[in-house]
Formats: structure tokens, sequence, C-alpha cells
């Protein structure tokens, strides 16, 4: 029968798992979620999880990227609190083999699929800390405006955002690109002790700044 046939191919892929052929497994994993139906796939979404987590483990970052996108694509519609873990390992193993536009255009196509709103800013901003730490202040700035600011709206967290911006940008030579927003925050904010440090920090070096070239000017 069909679903038997469904079946079959997951236990052919856990059998391959538990006898450590990662090839095997994956190829059959592959199959099952093609096959099977959206409730058998949340049925055995524990277990789909922690498959492809080995997968990820045991560096077979490709197989464990495609799986995952394939489960969370048959999934999208459904709410399960394994899909936030598939999610977070999806990131983290697309940034450390430096598929980061691949994970950014995936964390895009997951907003239609019933993650809450702190589980996309979570997302993003994981990519965002990317960026941050390997200098790539371009698409660091794209990822706070077009996709953090999206989901928030708070500006003590908003003061992280452009507090490390700014750092970065006076780092690369350009200590005033962020001195508007940092401003703008700073005096928006009732409690400036819960601003980021990164935030406290940059403010202050620009109004040394400021106070510098008043000096000179005389």
């Amino acid at each position: 029968t069909a679903d038997a046939k469904r079946n079959a191919a997951y236990n052919i892929a856990v059998l391959f798992y538990e006898s450590g052929n990662v090839g095997l497994t994956a190829k059959w994993l592959d199959r099952a979620i093609e096959e099977m139906t959206t409730t058998e796939l949340v049925k055995f979404y524990e277990s789909f999880n922690s498959i492809i987590s080995e997968l990820f483990l045991r560096q077979r970052v490709a197989d464990g990227m495609s799986l995952t996108q394939k489960l969370l694509g048959k999934t999208c519609g459904i709410n399960n609190k394994n899909k936030e873990k598939l999610l977070k390992n999806y990131i983290v193993m697309g940034l450390a083999t430096r598929n980061d536009s691949k994970a950014v255009a995936f964390v895009d196509q997951q907003s239609k699929c019933r993650f809450n709103n702190s589980t996309m800013l979570a997302s993003y901003e994981q990519i965002f800390d990317y960026y941050i730490d390997f200098k790539q202040i371009t698409n660091a700035d794209k990822i706070y405006r077009e996709r953090l600011s999206a989901y928030t709206k708070n500006l003590y967290r908003k003061s992280e955002y452009v507090g490390k911006l700014a750092k970065l940008s006076r780092e690369q030579g350009n200590s005033s690109r962020y001195n508007n927003e940092l401003n703008y925050i700073y005096r928006r904010v009732k409690n400036k002790k819960n601003l980021a440090i990164e935030t406290i920090d940059e403010v202050a070096l620009a109004e040394v700044a400021d106070v510098e070239r008043a000096v000179n000017s005389f």
C-alpha cells in the first residue's frame, strides 16, 4: 500500500542512521520526506530533526540544508516546536559554510510559514551578527534596514543594531555615518542605562569628536 511504501522509506533511513551510514541515511530520508503526507511528517518530526542535526554534526552540510528546506517546505502551514530548531541549525550551518545569501533567502521564505515574530527576529539577528563579525557592513546594514526593522520597533533593541553598525563604520574610517540615527535613539529613550553599550560608547565618542572640532576651530 501507499502507506506502507512511505513508512518503508522512513524505516530504511532510520536503519542506515543507526548503522552510521550518513550518505544512505540522507538519500532515504529525502525520499521519506518526499513521499510522506504532512500528517505523517508531523508524527515523526522529532526524529527527522534529530537525524538532520546529526547530518550537520557529521559535516554533511549540503544534505542537512537540502533536507531542512524540503521538510520545512512541506510543513510550512503547521505549528511545531521542532521547526524552530531546524531553522536555527540551518542558519548556523549556512553561515559556517559561507552560504550566507542562501541563509538569508531561506529565512525570508519562512515569513509565510507560521513562525512567530520573535523567531524571525532572532534568525535575522544571527545573520546580522555574522555580517558584523566578518566586517561586511553593507550586508549588515541591509539586514538591519530591510529585515530587523520590520520585526521590531523597540528603540532599545534597535540601539544594539545601530551601535554595532556605527562601531564597525568607525573602524572602517567613517565615524559619522550613523550619527543621526544614534542621536535620534539616544534622545528618544528615557532610560539611557538600558541602551546597548555599543550605542552609549559611540554617542560618547561622537560627542568627544564634536568638542575636539570645536576646540580646533578657535
